[in-house]
């Protein structure tokens, strides 16, 4: 069974709506992951009437057939993301499909007072 990947990468500052377009994707997808980043920049999404600001869980997760993945590059901060994940619970949508690397890193509450 032949694979395929397309792949969205920006070479800017980050901020640059790469999240919008895979939401304008991700449909058509099984798979949207994310590699790298933390939840300094976030992205809308938008399915029908439903909108949502995500900063750490991948665009896709409104589409029910997707798997999502957060990947070993990403720096994940706990509070960001279960405020995501039970927002989205909230929302009646499956959060199961979310899966995280065990080579994420992850950011404590110190890591931010020191920054």
């Amino acid at each position: 069974m032949p694979s395929q990947a397309d792949i969205i990468v920006g070479l800017q500052w980050g901020d640059e709506g790469k999240g919008r377009i895979v939401d304008l994707y991700a449909a058509e997808y099984d798979v949207v992951a994310r590699f790298a980043g933390g939840d300094n920049a976030g992205h809308s999404i938008v399915v029908g009437d439903r909108e949502l600001a995500l900063r750490i869980v991948p665009s896709g997760v409104m589409h029910p057939h997707v798997e999502l993945f957060v990947g070993g590059g990403t720096v994940v901060n706990l509070d960001t993301l279960i405020g995501e994940l039970d927002a989205l619970a909230e929302m009646g949508i499956d959060t199961s499909r979310v899966k995280i690397s065990d080579r994420a890193h992850v950011v404590f509450p110190h890591h931010v007072e020191r920054d």
